[in-house]
């Protein structure tokens, strides 16, 4: 079965400044690169995994590609992949030291607070290559980061979750809930003047966001949904294979026949069915490709 994000795929043109951000600033590890013959790398793509020593889960996949498209850095009320998100553990030095290298945010960090749930945090978003939103968390305690457990004074974690905008938080839920047995961690309304810079939103606009994981991995599931006559933006979900910027979840499972079962109970679908594969990505494997209810594309596999 399938629990943590293994992977965020990201489409690229070329690698190297993901390369130079993961590794040189944020201490990540070139863990593999060679062509992934999966369905998102089309048996031609050239994959690129980053990750920090000690996560197998919340890496970095790059797949680059040639003649990749772009439809421009995702927004608030774009539906679709909106970001993925690095624990940090202070943002402010994480601003300065990237500000310095010559990296752009969105914002300067922001710190805000919600009585219920109790909640604190300092976020602050980067605008990374390839139309990729990635925002640093500061929390006085990080959920459950690999990277953490086996560095514990290391200053990033792996990503600790990803962030998608959908047109029906209910509905959303139930598919990862109900369908694949994920536990709902948080589900509450936020409205903070502190997100508004960082996230784009018009003065007084919030959102609802649920919090999704299974079994303590990382990446988690946050799912975010604006009031619906909010949501004027794009639908992002036709950004696929060969797209610049988030285009896929990738998840490594214990049991592909019955996830991909569970997927299409649960009102989903299957894009590719499984089929064998023998790549850097994910050595010798049953992999398959499937979509969300809201289009969200899934890469799953299986090590044999």
């Amino acid at each position: 079965m399938i629990a943590g994000i293994t992977d965020i795929v990201i489409g690229v043109r070329e690698p190297a400044s993901w390369v130079t951000l993961a590794c040189d600033e944020l201490d990540f590890q070139l863990r593999s690169q060679g062509v992934d013959e999966g369905p998102l790398g089309d048996g031609s793509s050239m994959a690129t995994i980053l990750a920090p020593r000690g996560a197998d889960t919340g890496r970095i996949r790059l797949l680059s590609y040639a003649d990749a498209s772009t439809t421009g850095r995702p927004d608030i009320h774009d539906i679709g992949f909106f970001d993925f998100d690095i624990y940090s553990r202070n943002c402010q030095t994480t601003y300065e030291q990237l500000t310095r290298k010559g990296y752009q945010f969105r914002a300067r960090p922001e710190t805000w607070s919600i009585e219920s749930p109790p909640l604190t945090l300092t976020e602050g978003m980067l605008l990374a290559p390839d139309d990729v939103n990635l925002v640093f968390i500061g929390t006085a305690q990080p959920r459950g980061a690999a990277a953490y457990a086996a560095d514990p004074d290391r200053m990033y974690s792996e990503a600790s979750s990803s962030v998608a905008v959908v047109p029906d938080l209910d509905a959303a839920v139930r598919f990862w809930r109900d369908g694949l047995g994920y536990q709902l961690l948080l589900d509450f309304q936020l409205q903070h003047p502190a997100l508004e810079p960082l996230l784009g939103l018009p003065p007084s606009e919030g959102f609802r966001m649920a919090l999704l994981a299974k079994g303590g991995e990382t990446a988690r599931i946050e799912l975010i949904a604006l009031p619906p006559e909010r949501q004027t933006g794009r639908n992002r979900t036709m950004n696929r294979v060969g797209t610049l910027g988030l285009i896929a979840w990738g998840f490594r499972s214990t049991d592909l026949d019955a996830d991909l079962a569970a997927i299409e109970a649960a009102g989903g679908r299957i894009d590719v069915p499984p089929h064998p594969v023998e790549d850097a990505v994910h050595g010798s494997a049953r992999v398959a490709l499937a979509s969300t209810p809201e289009n969200l594309l899934l890469e799953l596999w299986q090590p044999a």
